[in-house]
């Protein structure tokens, strides 16, 4: 960490022992606004003189760049010379020409990148601080870098980055044609006329400032740039930002800062629970960047006569209210409307009710009486013939036109309107005076400002409503009524609507980080106060969410006093704001690491409506069903219980999660990753009575192994399957055999009851099978039970992985 660093420095200063202090300069006393050297050569190719024609070709270039300095390394160690080289060394090696360039406009691209250098490099204010303290005891200061840049160019760098910095002594490496790791620290101390002993040296990297400072006796300071748990989640980033925002023109290397801002925080934050940590690291950004953009809209709407209040909308709504109000004076509201609530208050009719139900898993009597909050006779009734059973929530919402009358959804209705009425103008101020309410929440389609609307207009009250989010569903917000108006930071401007359903379809914990700890609205007394559900969620659950949103704030609240303080503010731009923001969020929920699946993993999902179910975040038996029942294409789109998906495949392998996030970018190819006909075999159903041959496709998946899909009846009774060993790779392991079900054949396919088989349903008749292991014979077969079918049409599904090697092909 930095501050155990600068603690170990000052310590070392305090023993009054040293007599010189050297620093290194880039990553130390200079921080760059990027993570790379790569960010500064995208720099110098957008200010280097590239005629029009070329001026798409960056990749390239940056690409070239760093060959060219490989290539002059590799020619200077080649002649018998230090790999230590000039900067004019490097571009003699770039290919010019290709980019529309005369070959001696070399010397017009080391002035592009010195260019880039200067823009992108500014001074660490702590280090300039260590500086200055370190001379006024009378130590001597100075600077050792190995770069390409000369002691010239490194002083001009540093007067820019920082006007008052001093020092005694530079040393640029490729002046003295010798590194750190050479002769550079023997050379100080010759220099300097200095005992090693006396003399200590800070710096960034491990080899050439540490472990090369301590083997000429010099005391060495380590100031890592990031820990490897962030370094790890910085490269996953710079994956996904491409995937995520590639369309518009943001960068992923120059990001203004923002990693660098974020390894600050993260390398200041004191010590506390990983959830804490993960607040700071991932979700503090991306909730830096939705109140940026919410403060910015917010004194857009302002202008004007307009008389204005801010809502921000309980559960998902407290950490951003909780975030506005620790850094703003301005007022506002935290009101606690659901979708449930909103929908059936504005309701005319039972569509907007039944859409609810359909998201509900099981319906029964004790959840309708508390959806309802009362009881309508014809609900009863058909509750009361279902004798205590449950039925889905899908064949309720299509039940519930003839369930609730006219005057049943009237009264329903207008008793929860005016508990929200009475709420709303109990929380928020002045509220009949309100010209326009601007509300705050996680987003998505808009639903509850859709119900909100429809309350005030059967209200009589005419308030425009202004919806502020953090990602959205823009084709629903099409939806809204002409007066109001809606915009996600995550807009479809900044990713694809393919992207942003991959993270919907994730969302779920997002929504448990930043939910408040209680249960969500049920009901309104007449003053306007809150009647809660019962919050089925762990008390661990709660206190590790909030452990994460003091870990978000905390990120909020430290970085602007470093930006005061001169470091820069990577959200000054709308389009880098938003782009970075998607991406982390991107990253978080599509490409989750180790470390988080580990903390996260054991989430469950407040299914709400009503229902009091606990849905599992992550469930490593359901993914692992899906792929072995599945293509993965088809694995990746099923619905399970698992509320995280996406996580759910990463802990089945880092592999199967990397491509569900491939997938949800819409880059997974399926004539690679899909099955693929490699054949037919003629297996034959087995009953107690009969005997059925079939002809089925062989088939080849993603992962190359092979795959048989038999299609069985209910009411033809066969319980086997017997598969000749000739149809089989002559040798393999058995991967799965799993049972799907359905009644019918498109609803058999992507059912998600699947359930697996064990090994001891397989059975071999003349042919070598033990632990899951076959070696085929001529006359040989598999035979494979299954039980009874419950459902029309049954799918069998065998996956055999061939031997090392033997690779099947498709045909």
């Amino acid at each position: 960490m930095h501050v155990q660093s600068l603690t170990t420095a000052r310590t070392l200063l305090a023993r009054g022992k040293l007599e010189v202090f050297s620093f290194d300069v880039f990553d130390t006393v200079l921080l760059r606004r990027c993570t790379s050297p790569e960010a500064v050569f995208e720099r110098a190719f957008q200010l280097a003189p590239i005629p029009a024609g070329r001026q798409t070709a960056v990749e390239s270039f940056v690409q070239n760049r760093k060959l060219a300095e490989t290539k002059a390394r590799k020619a200077a160690v080649a002649s018998g010379k230090s790999p230590e080289i000039h900067i004019a060394d490097i571009y003699r090696h770039f290919p010019t020409t290709v980019f529309g360039l005369k070959r001696d406009a070399w010397t017009d691209l080391v002035e592009a990148e010195f260019q880039a250098e200067c823009e992108l490099c500014f001074a660490n204010p702590d280090i300039v601080a260590l500086i200055a303290d370190t001379r006024a005891k009378g130590i001597r200061t100075g600077f050792l870098s190995d770069t390409y840049w000369n002691s010239e160019r490194l002083a001009h760098l540093l007067h820019i980055c920082a006007p008052s910095l001093e020092w005694d002594f530079l040393y640029a490496s490729c002046d003295h044609r010798s590194g750190k790791n050479e002769q550079l620290f023997p050379q100080l101390l010759a220099d300097r006329h200095v005992d090693a002993k006396h003399v200590a040296h800070m710096g960034d990297n491990p080899r050439s400032d540490v472990r090369s400072a301590k083997r000429h006796g010099i005391q060495a300071v380590a100031y890592p740039q990031a820990s490897a748990q962030l370094a790890g989640i910085f490269e996953r980033e710079g994956a996904v930002f491409p995937l995520v925002c590639g369309h518009n023109t943001a960068s992923k290397r120059l990001d203004r800062g923002l990693r660098t801002l974020r390894r600050r925080v993260a390398a200041w934050a004191p010590e506390d629970t990983p959830a804490f940590t993960y607040g700071t690291q991932v979700l503090g950004p991306v909730m830096a960047a939705f109140d940026h953009f919410v403060a910015r809209r917010v004194e857009e709407l302002k202008q004007g006569d307009r008389k204005t209040a801010m809502i921000f909308l309980a559960r998902d709504g407290l950490l951003p209210f909780q975030i506005w109000q620790a850094n703003r004076d301005d007022g506002a509201s935290y009101c606690e409307i659901n979708r449930r609530i909103a929908l059936i208050a504005g309701s005319r009719d039972t569509q907007p009710l039944a859409k609810l139900f359909r998201q509900v898993p099981l319906v029964n009597r004790m959840v309708t009486k508390s959806f309802f909050k009362t009881e309508p006779i014809r609900v009863a009734n058909f509750m009361e013939k279902l004798e205590g059973q449950s039925i889905s929530g899908k064949d309720f919402a299509d039940a519930l036109p003839s369930l609730l009358t006219d005057s049943d959804i009237t009264g329903i209705a207008g008793e929860l309107r005016a508990g929200i009425m009475a709420h709303l103008r109990a929380v928020v101020p002045d509220f009949d005076r309100c010209t326009d309410l601007i509300l705050v929440d996680l987003g998505y389609g808009g639903s509850v400002q859709k119900g909100l609307r429809a309350i005030l207009d059967l209200e009589g009250l005419s308030p425009r409503l202004h919806g502020l989010y953090l990602i959205t569903e823009d084709f629903s917000l099409h939806e809204l009524d002409e007066r109001d108006t809606a915009e996600g930071l995550l807009a479809d401007w900044v990713m694809s609507p393919h992207v942003k359903r991959a993270l919907l379809n994730n969302i779920s914990i997002v929504e448990q980080m930043c939910s408040a700890p209680e249960g969500s609205v049920s009901q309104y007394a007449r003053d306007g106060s809150v009647q809660r559900e019962n919050d089925p969620r762990p008390q661990a659950q709660l206190a590790l969410c909030a452990d994460i949103r003091r870990g978000a704030a905390h990120y909020i609240q430290a970085v602007k006093p470093l930006m005061d303080g001169g470091y820069p503010d990577p959200l000054a731009t709308e389009e880098d704001c938003a782009s970075w923001a998607g991406t982390i969020l991107a990253r978080a929920l599509l490409l989750p690491t180790d470390a988080e699946l580990a903390l996260l993993g054991t989430l469950k999902h407040d299914m709400n409506l009503g229902s009091q179910a606990l849905a599992p975040m992550v469930s490593v038996s359901s993914a692992h069903s899906f792929v072995a029942a599945q293509s993965l294409p088809m694995a990746f789109s099923l619905k399970g219980p698992q509320m995280w998906p996406a996580a759910s495949m990463a802990a089945l392998s880092p592999l199967h999660g990397y491509l569900y996030a491939f997938n949800g970018m819409g880059l997974l190819s399926t004539d690679v990753v899909g099955e693929l006909p490699c054949g037919e075999a003629e297996v034959t159903l087995l009953s107690d009575r009969q005997a059925y041959p079939l002809k089925v496709t062989c088939l080849r998946d993603g992962f190359g192994h092979f795959r048989l899909r038999v299609p069985v009846l209910k009411n033809s009774n066969f319980t086997a399957i017997a598969i000749p060993a000739e149809t089989l790779p002559a040798e393999g392991r058995i991967r799965s055999l799993s049972l799907q079900q359905g009644n019918g054949a498109l609803e058999a396919t992507p059912e998600n009851d699947i359930v697996e088989l064990p090994f001891d349903k397989i059975t071999g008749l003349d042919m070598l099978f033990a632990d899951g292991v076959y070696r085929a014979e001529p006359q040989g077969m598999l035979l494979l039970q299954f039980p009874p079918l419950a459902k029309r049409i049954g799918l069998v599904t065998l996956t055999i992985a061939p031997p090392e090697g033997s690779r099947i092909l498709a045909f």
